[in-house]
């Protein structure tokens, strides 16, 4: 056996006169789990086989081979053997470990209460993150069969260069049954529509979405029922199914089942008797139902052409497998199956489904379902990781720093025994008892705010502690606590008693390089939280003011339902144009198909190469440019006092620019294979922006009628269709609004006595399109603020700690005759020039990640680096202010008493 010397630690080292150096830190870790008793006859074998190893495989396989070695001794058997760190474990030793550790927490108030306070604000942030995307990522997880349900879509694909042109979930109503009867392989499937109806009870009208699904649709997807028979819930055609709402909303406490209800669709009225009620789980579910009545009905408000027609994307198809598949191979296969119904041209319809599971969590192809931005919720929990990391760095710094002055005390207590070990175990400790306390409030703050942070994110998620949750902060604790421990022990235990008890232990660049590091990592990340907060306010708030190409002030949106045809939505709105007239306060009124709430109607056009071009569209009537106070740039609008002719329709500038007509575009027609030219262009409209600010402006037609256009229509992708006048718009003059919005009310009673009175205002109905947004814009904001708050609070401790360190520095100098402002500027000039590299650095970063946003917005804001500098300069005179008032302090104390402090 090769020699080894015993070292005062009992532990053996290699002698290298005669061998190969064995891995230190393999070596070391052995040294603390294995007995004395076993360590020379376990360390001689390893040694042999590292000798051999080392001549055959060289050192670097050596090394690996010695450390896999060392782990397999690392067991129960051994471990449990060794008396001397089972000591370390005993119950007496901990409440010594525990008490020591309160001691000096409230020794040390200061420092002790900006820990916690830092990690409990920290704390209750990230758990509530956690709990929201927990709650996103639970959408429709209650399904029992959600494995094996796929919502199908379509792909335009261009067929020569493959590229997609578009992509969409609403699609051709027979296409999920043509499926199912082709491919043996679909269970089940069901087609999900809605319209807006208006349903009585006691001929009291209201307004709701009545969805329409297929008889399988509660067979496939798991809504809990309440009430009714779960196998025939839409087997009647005049069944309706409803929620557990509408039930207290329509009949109280009384049982629902066999009631009536209703239903104006359109030009029909049903007599629907409610056959179930529901538990919608809104909540939980991207699909949200809250009445339902079989798909059959839904001729009622589209047409019998569009029953049986691909031409048109009116619903959402849904399809159940009866095994698992494989994804590509089931697309293409239900792609080709689908060519025999709707044959393939210059542009195919290449079909694609979406697992039920991933639907809530995308935002690429949409649909009627509920979603939430993927990107978004990984921001989320990016920044609620940044305050966390924000939070750990100062409990970190503070930490250390506070350890470093006790290196006298660490050598008194190994004078009187103590071993490395159970320093390092006091050391823990006390981290330990900051976290757990920290822990404890911030659970207590979590629950306090939880009401306020699902108000600023717009959910509705339940604050529900369970064991996930347990899980997630007994690590996030764990790792905090050992990270802080461990730094702590590095720091100060190492060294030899005589060493720390003369004062001779110095700490060098390595650790001040580290303290430096953790600062200007801290604010480069509130920094950049600042920076992006500044420039989503921006944005947001370009896109508050920004000229919409139309007056959104007093304008109100009345639904009018479903009128039964052109005639009868014209004949509504001339008798309340008639009435409402006679209030001063209204100035024009006018009707149209679209709102300014959902997108608009795109149809596809045929053209004579067989390519589509795709136009937006708008039924309205002849006061339409009027009310909406849109500029007309040529030819003229429609006219009000003459009758006019149905062929006339208007065009924007985007239209012309697309086709690219110029100043010419009153002498052309709207190019199509099927268009036999009888419309005429009267005039071309201002570019307005009738969708969201996140696309272009793209070409539209606005017509009185759409039979002139109609035969060219060879596709559709709308939420509304047939065309038809479906709101009403009300311009106000200024005044108070709430008067004459009771007025409007008593008028619209007379008129339609049968049909609720449901108005928007239109600028708030713009603002709900950036509500997302908006709520992460005061996501962002909220987290900046915590974060800069949690970097001037380290800030703050930090410099507290090196003035108390450099206390008698600070009298010797005032002695020697130093001015205030020369120690003033000695104490802050390090920690302004790190602020100032976390500024540098944040700037690349900060542009890359706003840049990336606003690439979202077809009109934004240009990243101004004005905005750049203010936030950062603000951040400097927050921080030099805060540093100077202490520094400050520290310079107007008495220099004799530094002087006689120990």
């Amino acid at each position: 056996m090769e020699p080894y010397s015993q070292t005062k630690n009992d532990s053996y080292v290699k002698d290298h006169s005669s061998q190969p150096e064995l891995p230190k830190k393999s070596l070391a870790f052995l040294n603390w789990f294995c007995p004395d008793y076993l360590l020379e006859g376990i360390l001689g074998d390893l040694t042999e086989s590292y000798s051999h190893d080392y001549d055959e495989l060289g050192k670097q396989k050596a090394d690996l081979r010695f450390t896999k070695n060392v782990l397999r001794f690392f067991h129960p058997t051994i471990i449990l053997k060794n008396d001397k760190r089972m000591r370390m474990l005993n119950i007496g030793l901990l409440k010594s470990h525990a008490k020591i550790s309160f001691r000096h927490v409230l020794k040390n108030r200061i420092h002790s209460f900006i820990n916690i306070l830092g990690l409990s604000i920290s704390i209750a942030f990230v758990l509530l993150v956690f709990l929201f995307i927990q709650n996103e990522m639970s959408f429709d997880q209650f399904h029992s069969e959600k494995n094996n349900i796929y919502r199908v879509y379509h792909q335009k694909i261009n067929a020569q260069t493959g590229d997609i042109k578009d992509q969409s979930a609403v699609t051709a109503i027979p296409l999920s049954k043509d499926l199912k009867s082709e491919l043996p392989s679909i269970q089940s499937f069901t087609r999900l529509g809605s319209a807006a109806v208006t349903v009585s009870n006691n001929n009291i009208p209201f307004e709701e979405k009545l969805s329409f699904g297929d008889a399988d649709f509660f067979k496939m997807f798991s809504f809990p029922i309440i009430d009714g028979d779960d196998n025939s819930l839409l087997s009647n055609p005049n069944s309706i199914v409803i929620s557990k709402e509408k039930a207290q909303k329509y009949f109280g406490n009384k049982n629902p089942i066999g009631e009536t209800l209703e239903i104006n669709a359109g030009a029909t009225t049903l007599e629907a008797i409610v056959s179930g009620v529901i538990d919608p789980k809104k909540d939980m579910s991207s699909i949200q139902v809250d009445m339902m009545m079989p798909f059959e009905n839904f001729e009622f408000v589209s047409s019998k052409d569009m029953m049986t027609s691909y031409k048109y994307g009116l619903v959402e198809n849904y399809i159940q497998t009866s095994n698992p598949i494989v994804r590509e191979e089931f697309e293409q296969l239900i792609t080709d199956a689908i060519q025999k119904f709707s044959p393939a041209k210059d542009y195919k319809a290449n079909l694609a489904i979406q697992p039920l599971t991933t639907l809530h969590r995308q935002d690429q192809i949409l649909g009627n379902a509920l979603y939430v931005s993927p990107k978004k919720l990984a921001i989320m929990l990016g920044i609620g990781l940044l305050v966390l990391i924000i939070a750990t760095i100062n409990f970190v710094t503070l930490s250390t720093g506070q350890a470093i002055g006790r290196i006298k005390e660490m050598g008194l207590r190994k004078s009187f025994g103590a071993i490395n070990g159970q320093l390092r175990s006091q050391l823990a400790l006390e981290s330990f008892v900051i976290v757990i306390i920290s822990l404890g409030f911030g659970l207590g703050l979590s629950h306090l705010f939880h009401g306020s942070f699902t108000s600023l994110t717009s959910s509705s998620f339940i604050y529900n502690i369970g064991w996930s949750e347990l899980g997630f902060l007994t690590i996030t604790g764990l790792v905090i606590a050992i990270l802080t421990g461990i730094t702590q022990a590095v720091l100060t235990v190492k060294h030899k008693m005589v060493d720390a008890f003369q004062g001779k232990v110095i700490f060098g660049e390595s650790r001040d390089w580290f303290n430096k590091s953790l600062i200007v990592f801290q604010f480069t990340l509130s920094i950049i939280l600042i920076i992006a907060a500044v420039h989503i306010n921006a944005q947001m708030a370009y896109i508050k003011n920004k000229d919409l190409g139309y007056d959104t002030e007093k304008l109100i949106e009345i639904s009018m339902g479903n009128p039964s045809s052109l005639e009868d939505g014209k004949l509504m709105v001339a008798r309340f144009r008639t009435e409402s007239k006679k209030i001063q306060e209204v100035l024009s009124i006018s009707s149209t198909m679209n709102n300014s709430r959902e997108p608009w109607t795109e149809l596809g056009i045929k053209q004579m190469d067989e390519s589509v071009e795709n136009i937006y569209y708008n039924q309205v009537d002849p006061h339409y440019i009027e009310t909406m106070k849109i500029e007309l740039v040529q030819g003229e609008a429609f006219k009000t006092s003459v009758v006019n002719n149905s062929n006339s329709i208007l065009i924007n500038e985007a239209l012309a620019r697309h086709f690219s007509w110029g100043d010419d575009a009153l002498s052309r027609t709207i190019p199509g294979a099927g268009l036999d030219g009888d419309h005429q262009i009267i005039g071309v409209v201002k570019d307005y922006h009738f969708g969201s600010l996140h696309q272009n402006i793209e070409p539209l037609m606005i017509a009185l009628d759409a039979s002139s256009i109609s035969n060219g229509i060879t596709g559709l992708s709308t939420y509304v269709w047939p065309p038809n006048l479906y709101h009403i718009l009300v311009r106000l003059d200024a005044g108070d609004v709430q008067p004459v919005l009771e007025e409007l009310k008593e008028i619209w009673s007379r008129i339609n006595p049968n049909k609720d009175f449901v108005y928007h205002f239109v600028d708030q109905s713009l603002e709900a399109k950036y509500a997302e947004e908006e709520r992460w814009s005061k996501v962002i904001n909220m987290a900046s603020i915590f974060a800069i708050g949690l970097a001037w609070l380290g800030l703050f401790a930090l410099l507290r700690l090196t003035i108390k360190k450099k206390k008698k520095e600070i009298g010797i100098r005032r002695v020697l005759g130093s001015t205030t402002f020369e120690i003033t500027s000695l104490l802050s000039k390090k920690y302004i020039w790190l602020v100032l590299i976390g500024v540098i650095i944040s700037f690349p970063i900060s542009w890359w990640i706003v840049k990336s946003w606003l690439e979202t917005f077809a009109y934004r804001i240009e990243i101004n680096p004005i905005l750049f500098a203010v936030s950062s300069a603000a951040i400097l005179i927050f921080t030099l202010v805060t540093i100077s008032i202490q520094s400050f302090n520290a310079s107007k104390e008495n220099p004799i008493e530094a002087l006689a402090c120990d």
